[in-house]
C-alpha cells in the first residue's frame, strides 16, 4: 500500500469511534435528537444555519472521536460512510443511497447559507462607504397580498430606494438573456431567474410603501442591484435589466443615480413603513432531518453487524485452513525420534546380516 494512502487510512481509523455492539437504531436516533438540533418543523432564517450546523456536529460526534469531530464537516462524514459502504459491499442498499444523497444535500445547504451570510457581511461593509445621506435596513422580510420577499438590504437615499441582493460564489457565472443565473461550467443548470426575483421584490416593496404613504414616491424610484461579494468571481451579464456590481462599484452606482430627490421627511416615512411592515418568516428545513437521522442510525448499525459477520467469517476461515493433527505437540515431537530409531534398527540389522553372510562365504572358500 502507498505510504500516503496507508497513513490516511490509519489516521481515519484512529479518528473513528468504536461503536457499542449492543446499540440499536432507536438509541442512536435518541442521542441525535437529544441535542435539539433540527427537531422543529420550521425556523427563522437566522436560526436555520445554527440548527443545521448543530445537526452536523451531532452526527460527526456520533461517528468520530470527540477530539477529531470538531474539525470535520458533513462531507467528511459522507466520505467515511462511502468508504465503509465500499468495504462491506453496502453501496447498493437503499439506506446508503438515501443517506449519501441526504449528506450531500446537507453539505450544500450549509455551504450556501455560510456563503450567503458572508456575502451579506461584505455588502454591509461596502455600503458603509456611501457618502450621501442614507438609511440602510438589513435582512428585512416583507409581505404583500400573500407574496413574501426577503431583502438582504434596502438602501434609502435622496436619489431613491435600492434593493440590494448579495451573492457570494467562487466560479464563473452567467446571467443569460432570459434572466437566469447559473454556473457557466454547468450551463444547463439554472438556479433562479434574477429578473423575476428582483421584479417581485420591487413590487412587494413599492406596495408596502403605497399602503402607508400613498403617492409618496414614484415607481421609478425603486430599483434593484445584484451585489457580487467576491471581487475575484467573474459574472457575465447577458440580461442587462438588473445592475450588477462588486464591492468597489456599489457606492458610485447608487450615488450616481439620476432621479427625483426624496426629501428627508419622505425618506423617514418610508423607513418607518418598512419597519412597521417587517415580518418574521419561518422556513421549513431544506432537508428531511427525521429521515436523515434514521438513515445515519440504520447505516451505523449495518456497518457494525456486517463488520462483526466479516470478522467471524475470517476467524472461521483460519480455523478451517489450519491442518488438524491428533495428539499433543509434545507427543508428535516424541513420535518422530521413535520412528527414526526403528527405521535405523531395521536398516542396521539388514546390513549386519548381509555382512555376516558375506564373511562366511569368504572363509569357506579360503578353507577350501
Amino acid at each position: 500500500m502507498n505510504t500516503t494512502v496507508g497513513r490516511y487510512f490509519s489516521q481515519r481509523k484512529a479518528r473513528t469511534r468504536r461503536f457499542d455492539m449492543t446499540a440499536n437504531t432507536k438509541e442512536i436516533i435518541s442521542r441525535l435528537e437529544s441535542t435539539g438540533a433540527m427537531v422543529e418543523r420550521a425556523y427563522t432564517h437566522d436560526r436555520l444555519l445554527d440548527g443545521m450546523k448543530g445537526f452536523e456536529r451531532a452526527a460527526l460526534r456520533e461517528v468520530f472521536r470527540e477530539e477529531y469531530s470538531e474539525s470535520l464537516r458533513a462531507y467528511d462524514l459522507a466520505a467515511h460512510f462511502r468508504e465503509m459502504a465500499c468495504k462491506y459491499a453496502l453501496c447498493d442498499t437503499e439506506v446508503y443511497g438515501r443517506l449519501s444523497f441526504g449528506l450531500q444535500r446537507l453539505s450544500r445547504e450549509i455551504s450556501s447559507l455560510v456563503n450567503g451570510a458572508r456575502g451579506e457581511r461584505y455588502m454591509a461593509r461596502a455600503l458603509g462607504w456611501l457618502k450621501c445621506e442614507n438609511e440602510i435596513l438589513l435582512n428585512v422580510e416583507l409581505e404583500y397580498e400573500g407574496e413574501r420577499c426577503e431583502y438582504d438590504a434596502i438602501v434609502i437615499t435622496p436619489m431613491g430606494i435600492e434593493i440590494v441582493e448579495s451573492k457570494f460564489f467562487n466560479f464563473h457565472a452567467v446571467i443569460d438573456s432570459d434572466g437566469f443565473f447559473h454556473d457557466r461550467a454547468r450551463s444547463r443548470e439554472r438556479s433562479y431567474n434574477v429578473g423575476e426575483k428582483m421584479r417581485a421584490k420591487e413590487h412587494v416593496l413599492f406596495n408596502v410603501i403605497e399602503a402607508v404613504t400613498p403617492g409618496a414616491i414614484p415607481r421609478s424610484c425603486v430599483r434593484s442591484v445584484l451585489f457580487i461579494a467576491n471581487n475575484n468571481a467573474v459574472i457575465e451579464d447577458r440580461f442587462g435589466l438588473v445592475d450588477v456590481c462588486n464591492s468597489g462599484q456599489i457606492c458610485p452606482l447608487i450615488e450616481g443615480r439620476k432621479s427625483e430627490a426624496l426629501g428627508r421627511d419622505i425618506r423617514s416615512a418610508v423607513a418607518d413603513a418598512f419597519e412597521g411592515a417587517r415580518q418574521t418568516f419561518l422556513y421549513e428545513p431544506p432537508v428531511d432531518f427525521d429521515q436523515l437521522r434514521s438513515d445515519i442510525a440504520d447505516f451505523i448499525v449495518m456497518i457494525e453487524r456486517t463488520s462483526a459477520r466479516s470478522d467471524a467469517a475470517a476467524e472461521h476461515a483460519i480455523e478451517v485452513d489450519t491442518p488438524v493433527m491428533s495428539g499433543s505437540v509434545i507427543e508428535r515431537h516424541e513420535r518422530i525420534p521413535e520412528i527414526a530409531r526403528d527405521a535405523a534398527a531395521v536398516v542396521l540389522s539388514v546390513l549386519g546380516a548381509g555382512a555376516a553372510g558375506y564373511g562366511i562365504i569368504r572363509l569357506s572358500r579360503w578353507a577350501a
